[in-house]
């Protein structure tokens, strides 16, 4: 699968027209990190710059679900397994470019919860 990446002017609902200023910012391009609850099933879409830390998409992650992070809840990598805490200092762009879970599709299970 790969990578969704879809302009500003998409994510925020901007006309057609505001987006043809030349603003910068109209021109960033997010990636979307798909990432499936185990706990429940439901999935979730976070969309995130390069430059966005993973602690920062975990937070926002977090927020989503409404919950706060426990020490034993996992988020890992659906194909592989990998841990996706244990890259939490990395900017998106260098977890990436370090080869880890390239298609930004995760799993979640709480503690207590899921697989």
């Amino acid at each position: 699968m790969t990578i969704a990446a879809v302009g500003d002017h998409e994510v925020t609902g901007m006309s057609e027209q505001t987006s043809e200023r030349g603003d910068q910012n109209d021109h960033e391009d997010k990636r979307v990190v798909w990432v499936h609850n185990e706990d429940n099933g439901r999935d979730y879409e976070i969309k995130a710059r390069d430059e966005m830390t993973i602690d920062t998409i975990v937070g926002e992650l977090y927020t989503k679900l409404n919950t706060q992070r426990r020490s034993d809840d996992r988020l890992r990598c659906e194909q592989g397994g990998e841990s996706v805490l244990s890259f939490l200092t990395l900017t998106l762009e260098a977890y990436l470019e370090a080869g880890h879970c390239r298609d930004l599709r995760w799993l979640f299970a709480g503690g207590t919860g899921g697989a």
